[in-house]
């Protein structure tokens, strides 16, 4: 298994560095376009000089992602299950994200809330917490009948006394 690991790091080394070379030398002729004056031109150029490259790359990738999983199958690694649990984790992982950013803005809103109606803000003439403008809205609360508490002992022995 170290094997298999050190041998595909050594492998997007190798990658890296040459996408790196290639990627300067793009560079270098990307200025040298852009110092041109027709831009339909250059965009034609880019658009040649992009597709050569990629098509030089893809064999390399190809057989770099056969060796990747030639060798994980000699590992007894199943990179396909592994793909799908990679991408369901990164999917709960975003909607975690989501959902803890709903609530850490929520939080916020309501400890705004509750400095700017502090006494000692309002002793002081703040009207808003650090001149954070008022983000959450000013609703009453009303009880819903499902809530409501249940009158007591007492109150009823009242009015079945009346």
């Amino acid at each position: 298994m170290i094997d298999f690991v050190a041998k595909v790091q050594k492998d997007l080394k190798n990658l890296q560095k040459t996408l790196e070379k290639e990627g300067e030398d793009l560079i270098k002729k990307l200025k040298q376009l852009t110092s041109q004056r027709n831009i339909d031109a250059t965009k034609k150029q880019v658009q040649t000089l992009v597709e050569n490259k990629l098509k030089k790359f893809e064999p390399a990738m190809r057989t770099l992602y056969k060796q990747v999983l030639s060798n994980a199958q000699k590992a007894g690694i199943d990179v396909k299950n592994l793909e799908k649990s990679l991408s369901s984790a990164a999917k709960t992982a975003s909607a975690l994200k989501t959902k803890v950013e709903k609530t850490a803005g929520k939080k916020v809103n309501k400890a705004v809330e509750t400095i700017r109606k502090s006494k000692v803000a309002k002793k002081a003439g703040i009207k808003s917490a650090s001149g954070v403008k008022k983000t959450v809205s000013a609703k009453k609360r009303t009880a819903s009948p499902a809530r409501k508490k249940a009158p007591s002992q007492k109150t009823k022995a009242k009015t079945n006394a009346e």
